[in-house]
């Protein structure tokens, strides 16, 4: 592990050699174990750091590659677990082949491409490896957030969490989640509001109030939402694939089932301030 700051105690990152002590890749993550490797049923983790390796070499995202991927694998196209296939497809990625733009392009050209229509993919962007169909309130997130399918935009990974409290635990999230991103702070550090604001009163030199930090944090999110509008995104677009409502999963064979009116809810605001602050994050 090490660190990408001077001075960073959270060593988030990783450098994987192969058993020679060669470098491969750096950094192999979750996301990318999960959609470059499970989600395409690669077995092995050298092949995945290959892989990621590959994408790093052409600019792709890693989540969004993989969801492109299993479905030229779902059409029938790619054997599943194929690595060497899936190492071979860069060359037509490099070489800007109908197919290699396909898979550059991401899950939804890869499946207009394919002619898929099960496209696990939401305002465009591949869902990663947190489901939301056990964890509501990130699908809430999925749905209701500018960006789409990106867990970073605010991840809830408490599972008990009912579809009645996903709308204000996700509006919470993305509000904690957008003054973290624009203060410049790490979200692995896990900095709260306060914190945030405490800094931001040092620097300004007065004290910004818990009113003012969350009123920030709505302004992002508003002018965010306002970007997609005028990109041509209404509420129709604030929804999951079709088989993240249908296709169940795990033992308890869940779905996402989260009604249109909660997760329209996130963007009608709430009482801020001490209100705000006293929800835990999920």
């Amino acid at each position: 592990m090490h660190n990408c700051m001077t001075g960073c105690i959270v060593r988030c990152t990783n450098v994987v050699h192969d058993a020679e002590g060669n470098y491969k890749t750096s950094a192999l993550e979750f996301e990318t174990m999960a959609l470059l490797g499970s989600n395409c049923a690669v077995k092995g983790w050298e092949d995945v750091a290959d892989l990621d390796r590959l994408c790093d070499e052409v600019g792709l995202d890693t989540v969004e590659t993989g969801a492109a991927i299993s479905i030229l694998m779902e059409a029938g196209r790619m054997d599943w677990g194929d690595a060497d296939a899936m190492k071979a497809l860069f060359q037509e990625i490099s070489a800007g082949s109908e197919l290699g733009r396909a898979i550059g392009g991401g899950a939804e050209a890869t499946a207009r491409y394919t002619g898929n229509t099960r496209v696990p993919t939401v305002k465009g962007q591949a869902i990663p490896a947190w489901d939301p169909r056990p964890l509501k309130g990130t699908g809430v997130t999925y749905a209701s957030s500018a960006m789409g399918a990106d867990h970073t935009a605010g991840n809830i990974l408490d599972p008990t969490v009912t579809s009645e409290e996903a709308a204000e635990r996700s509006q919470h999230k993305q509000l904690v989640n957008a003054i973290c991103d624009a203060s410049g702070f790490c979200e692995f550090l896990s900095s709260t509001p306060d914190d945030i604001r405490t800094f931001y009163g040092l620097m300004v030199g007065r004290e910004v109030t818990r009113d003012e930090i969350a009123d920030y944090g709505w302004d992002i999110l508003n002018a965010e939402w306002e970007f997609n509008r005028r990109a041509g995104f209404t509420e129709a677009d604030d929804v999951l694939p079709e088989c993240m409502r249908t296709d169940a999963v795990g033992p308890n064979a869940e779905v996402f089932d989260v009604p249109a009116e909660i997760i329209a809810a996130v963007k009608i605001r709430k009482p801020l301030g001490d209100a705000f602050f006293a929800l835990k994050p999920a």
